[in-house]
């Protein structure tokens, strides 16, 4: 199982991409992959690969621009449900009043 990380602040990022890795280290799941992109279409790049479940962590408050447009994690969320409606995203965010927006999504 891959585990894919969008995030914008690099400190966290790597912190969050390290916490990870050690629980599925002390858990026996050595054998799964994390990565942590900063680079929207990197990761958009990553859904070509079809039937394979992964796990999202996506930051939804930082704005990205891809192709021109400017977007944020709920774009990318709307992305990847196109191609990967079943594995699991999980949002992280700083702001209460976006926590509870992100259920009018439906992602």
């Amino acid at each position: 199982m891959d585990i894919l990380i969008f995030d914008n602040d690099v400190c966290f990022g790597i912190k969050l991409k390290e916490k990870i890795n050690n629980i599925l280290i002390k858990e026996g799941f050595d054998n799964d992959v994390v990565r942590l992109y900063y680079n929207a279409n990197l990761l958009l790049k990553e859904l070509t690969e079809k039937n394979k479940v992964r796990i999202y962590f996506i930051v939804v408050d930082a704005k990205y621009k891809i192709s021109n447009e400017l977007c944020d994690g709920l774009w990318i969320a709307q992305k990847i449900r196109e191609s990967d409606y079943i594995s699991p995203i999980i949002f992280l965010t700083n702001h209460i009043e976006m926590i509870l927006g992100i259920f009018d999504y439906r992602l």
